[in-house]
């Protein structure tokens, strides 16, 4: 408890220091929405700043690239364990249905907190809008094993095992996931302008057929990614889980965690090449929701 109190000392005296100097968190960093090219472009991206970011991004894959590459290789000598392997496959559904459920809470709760602001501010209650959008964002300051801890000190002495546990990991997950799914929302959920609601109005597009036609367009691919990104951080949680979760049945990481520990080196690159390619998988799909569909060509 001490370390948690620790950790969150340091974490909230981080995130006040970067808001005393104007920083803001977004996705979106340096870029501008331009309304007549219709996709994002760099303030800066000519000259000099093209070089550097080039740079940083050559660094960062000398810096991934080499442990990636021998996670693959290692892993594809392991295959031969996969077979022998009993636990993994239950592992890997169990993290997977899991990672599910801590995505689509952390959509819903993204939902309810933007839509909530959206509501209090139309009615002139602009700062306690503020307030409640922001209270999705101060799970930043909050690391999740810190939260783990609190729960685990709080809950422990009355909690059962089995679905309990995991249930607790994926609220944990869900609430470290939601302030990436409400950044990635919050552009995409104003919806309709006033002269396109005005117009789906006088064309009697309301309800369902408002929400298939012109709504669920819009908000596919924010939720799509939103979604990416938070069932990717559900599945290589392992802070939360070791807490609440059982050895006799772990999810991924837990496995890859037992499996370092016993010098099971070609059973744990095998786990973790199969976590790699879920995680890769995992983008894989939803990001194919994230492409714009073909635009029909009409013919005289």
């Amino acid at each position: 408890a001490l370390l948690a109190l620790t950790q969150l000392t340091i974490c909230l005296g981080l995130w006040l220091l970067a808001l005393s100097r104007g920083g803001a968190p977004s996705l979106m960093v340096g870029s501008v929405r331009r309304p007549s090219l219709g996709r994002w472009r760099r303030r800066d991206a000519a000259g000099l700043s093209r070089w550097v970011d080039a740079g940083w991004l050559l660094a960062l894959v000398a810096l991934l690239a080499p442990p990636l590459a021998a996670i693959v290789i290692a892993g594809l000598g392991g295959l031969a364990e996969l077979p022998r392997a009993a636990s993994l496959w239950p592992a890997a559904a169990r993290s997977l249905v899991m990672a599910l459920g801590a995505g689509l809470g952390a959509l819903a709760l993204a939902l309810a907190l933007l839509a909530g602001s959206r509501w209090l501010r139309r009615r002139g209650r602009g700062a306690l809008g503020l307030v409640m959008e922001g209270g999705g964002q101060l799970i930043l300051v909050v690391p999740a094993l810190v939260l783990g801890t609190g729960l685990f000190l709080l809950l422990r002495p009355t909690l059962g095992s089995g679905w309990e546990g995991y249930a607790l990991v994926v609220l944990v997950n869900a609430l470290m996931a939601l302030p990436f799914a409400m950044q990635v929302l919050r552009g995409a959920l104003p919806g309709l302008t006033a002269p396109e609601a005005r117009l789906a109005d006088q064309l009697g597009v309301r309800g369902a057929a408002r929400l298939r036609w012109l709504t669920w367009p819009r908000l596919r691919r924010p939720l799509a990614l939103a979604l990416a990104y938070a069932m990717t951080l559900s599945l290589g949680d392992f802070s939360v889980i070791a807490l609440f979760g059982s050895p006799s049945a772990p999810t991924l990481p837990m496995l890859l965690y037992q499996q370092l520990g016993g010098y099971r080196w070609q059973g744990a690159a095998a786990t973790a090449l199969l976590l790699l390619v879920l995680v890769t998988l995992t983008f894989a799909v939803l990001g194919g929701l994230t492409r714009r569909p073909p635009r029909p060509r009409w013919r005289p």
